[in-house]
């Protein structure tokens, strides 16, 4: 069968001039065309939040959702499917406090000693008899102690603390309630390419996937370990004037230069410039991902100077995702013409404000 006899039709938010970076997802799109499909669809709301949070896609006030992801947050909440509150947030809660704290990029908190002196200072004991204590764990009055700790003497952002939460209410496996949790074990099954246990864990799937997980986030986080060893440890980092630069090649598994790229950019020393890191997809072709800090300014519109350099070097790519991420695929033989030109876009973007 020939492509030019098939009759497809293409649903992109931004041929409508919706924001397809944070208004609505690819499974907020799907979930809006299988519930005119069929009303009784719409108990498939909870997969799109949870798409949409995997997308980075809360980036309102508090890190809450928006626009129409809105629509289908109310559709969730109508249905009892799932609750939206302000709470004390920390990255995957369901690890133990010590591994959530390092997460807050705090000088001081790189010494895992240095973590334990200070949740006994505070009165948080740090374990129990089954071992390290998660926040799952923490009395609710031991969780506010422990967040205006971090905010009064580390000067947290509230914000980072205190995020929109969203609950899953029909999950009956307390570390996959957390929809963010969710998503981040679905991005684990993508990473390390078992998309059938992923797919399954959408289809209601609990008694199969759960030892698969497991096994799948240990790999995923060794993944990610071996990146960040590559690139801090072994001095794979260059200053390349208006961004920090990560040449990958065949060192890092195309598969996690974006998560790495992300963790490098959210570290305090690293919070000045974007981030440019790469991988080898093949012998033709390289992977970009491009991430900033929060504490860079918007004007830094990352997917836009992604694209305004395939515009002016006339490149036969993609550019995807949106202001504070954004990634593409280049040729081999074009990579260095293209991040030297996004160095200068960048330079040029940090020089005039736009």
């Amino acid at each position: 069968m020939k492509w030019q006899n098939i009759n497809i039709n293409l649903l992109n938010p931004h041929c409508y001039s919706i924001d397809g970076s944070n208004s609505i997802s690819g499974a907020g799109v799907t979930y809006n065309v299988v519930k005119q499909i069929d009303e009784e669809n719409k108990d498939l709301a909870s997969l799109a939040i949870i798409g949409a949070l995997g997308d980075r896609q809360d980036q309102g006030e508090k890190s809450s959702l928006i626009g129409l992801n809105r629509l289908i947050v109310k559709d969730a909440i109508d249905l009892n499917l799932l609750s939206e509150i302000v709470s004390i947030w920390f990255f995957d809660r369901t690890r133990d406090l010590y591994t959530i704290l390092k997460r807050l990029n705090i000088d001081e908190f790189v010494n895992e000693g240095n973590i334990g002196l200070f949740l006994e200072e505070i009165g948080i004991p740090t374990s129990t008899s089954q071992g390290r204590r998660s926040f799952y764990q923490l009395e609710e009055e031991e969780k506010k102690k422990l967040a205006s700790e971090l905010i009064i003497k580390y000067r947290i952002d509230p914000d980072k603390i205190y995020k929109h939460d969203y609950i899953l209410l029909n999950e009956r496996i307390p570390e996959l309630k957390d929809a963010r949790v969710f998503a981040n074990r679905l991005n684990a099954c993508g990473r390390v390419d078992r998309y059938d246990i992923g797919v399954a864990l959408c289809m209601g799937d609990r008694t199969h996937v759960l030892n698969e997980l497991s096994s799948i986030g240990k790999q995923y986080s060794r993944l990610i370990g071996s990146g960040l060893n590559w690139i801090l440890n072994e001095n794979n980092l260059q200053v390349l004037g208006a961004m920090f630069h990560i040449e990958g090649k065949e060192s890092i598994n195309e598969n996690i230069i974006g998560p790495v790229t992300s963790i490098i950019s959210s570290m305090k020393k690293f919070r000045t410039k974007p981030v440019l890191g790469s991988a080898m997809i093949d012998k033709s072709k390289v992977k970009i991902s491009i991430r900033r800090s929060q504490e860079l300014e918007d004007v830094f519109e990352l997917d836009k100077i992604l694209k305004r350099g395939v515009e002016l070097l006339g490149l036969k790519t993609e550019v995807g995702g949106h202001s504070a991420a954004a990634g593409a695929i280049i040729e081999v033989q074009d990579y260095k013409k293209y991040t030297d030109l996004i160095n200068t876009l960048l330079a040029e973007v940090s020089r005039n404000g736009s």
